[in-house]
């Protein structure tokens, strides 16, 4: 007698990083290509300065290439993470990187919760591009 695997569902606080987190998980599982950008700044003691990272300014807080339904190409994605919980807002400089993004042919997207981006994922395969 086989028996099967169901996965469970674990409810865990929606912090901006449980929900970046959360989202990068479900898309690698899924045969894409995410990862988290580290915009913040990284103190060097010995220089006593905060050295900025090489991402450009407004750079989204995930970078992904999704592997299209016919596997021809992928699409680059990038996902902003603005938890509704803290109110969080777009800054100019991010709003210019989605623009950015969408005027080179990818898709920004802004989310402010995982199951926000659970519901666009799946308008996405509902829709034959994933």
């Amino acid at each position: 007698m086989a028996t099967t695997k169901t996965a469970r569902l674990v409810k865990v606080k929606a912090t901006t990083n449980n929900i970046t987190r959360g989202i990068i998980n479900f898309l690698n599982v899924r045969g894409h290509y995410a990862f988290r950008v580290n915009s913040t700044g990284i103190w060097d003691p010995v220089k006593q300065v905060i050295r900025r990272p090489n991402s450009p300014r407004g750079i989204a807080d995930i970078v992904c290439c999704l592997r299209l339904k016919d596997r021809s190409a992928g699409m680059f994605l990038s996902i902003e993470i603005k938890n509704a919980q803290t109110k969080d807002r777009m800054r100019p400089n991010q709003k210019q990187f989605a623009l950015d993004i969408a005027q080179a042919g990818g898709w920004p997207l802004v989310v402010t919760s995982y199951g926000e981006f659970l519901r666009w994922y799946e308008d996405q395969e509902r829709g034959g591009n994933l």
